[in-house]
């Protein structure tokens, strides 16, 4: 399992519409197994109103929310995940893995307060409460 988080950059903006046929051919080969589970979009804190992306299956490009389909002219999106997926798949052919994703644009991971009271607004420690049930932050500590 590889947890990946960020930003924008993390979150990807490229065009799935855009993937040749070889690399569309990589990414479905790889996504038997490979899982992804998702949310990103924009970062909640920001107080857009606008509903996260949330996907969960097999490796694959995602649909994005709205604002980003129509801000970037997307239909379908990525990022680094999916030949990050498609690497780890093609250099160990037997092996499974999980790729969880929680990414928004307008985030930070660094220079953030870790602790009270502001720590429900750093982006790490909110996806490991959702990706992690129960109380996580005892065992951080």
């Amino acid at each position: 399992m590889y947890l990946l988080a960020g930003g924008s950059n993390m979150d990807g903006r490229a065009n799935a519409d855009e993937l040749n046929a070889i690399n569309l051919e990589r990414v479905r080969n790889a996504s038997s197994r490979v899982r992804l589970s998702y949310i990103g979009g924009f970062d909640p804190a920001m107080n857009m109103n606008i509903s996260a992306s949330r996907y969960s299956g097999p490796l694959s490009s995602v649909v994005p929310n709205d604002l980003l389909a129509g801000k970037f002219l997307l239909n379908l999106s990525f990022g680094p995940e999916l030949f990050f997926g498609t690497t780890l798949a093609e250099d160990n052919p037997t092996d499974r893995f999980k790729l969880v994703k929680h990414a928004f644009g307008g985030s930070r991971l660094i220079n953030a307060s870790w602790t009270e009271p502001h720590s429900h607004t750093v982006p790490a420690l909110r996806a490991m409460s959702e990706w992690s049930p129960g109380d996580w932050r005892a065992r951080e500590i």
